[in-house]
This record gives C-alpha cells, sequence and structure tokens, in this order.
C-alpha cells in the first residue's frame, strides 16, 4: 500500500465534513484523523 499525499485544507474539510454528517461521536471522529480533541475544537469553531 502506497502513502497518499493530501492537502491540509482538504483534510481539514473532510473533518468539518465528517462532524456535520454525525456519523461519528467527537472523540472517534478526532481518533480516526489522529488528531487531538483540541484540534478538533479548533477545527470545528471554524464553522
Amino acid at each position: 500500500m502506497s502513502w497518499s499525499i493530501t492537502d491540509v485544507k482538504k483534510e481539514k474539510l473532510k473533518f468539518i465534513g465528517d462532524w456535520l454528517k454525525k456519523e461519528f461521536n467527537f472523540t472517534d471522529l478526532c481518533k480516526r484523523y489522529d488528531i487531538s480533541q483540541k484540534t478538533g475544537y479548533k477545527l470545528i469553531r471554524t464553522v
């Protein structure tokens, strides 16, 4: 399996989109994106 290169902005938008869908609880969503909850809260404050 090869590593994929992603754009930081795209990843942030994907995180926010997944959060808005409410398919995962916040803790699981942060784990899925490998970010801290503190960072996750910073991202959703921009919405």
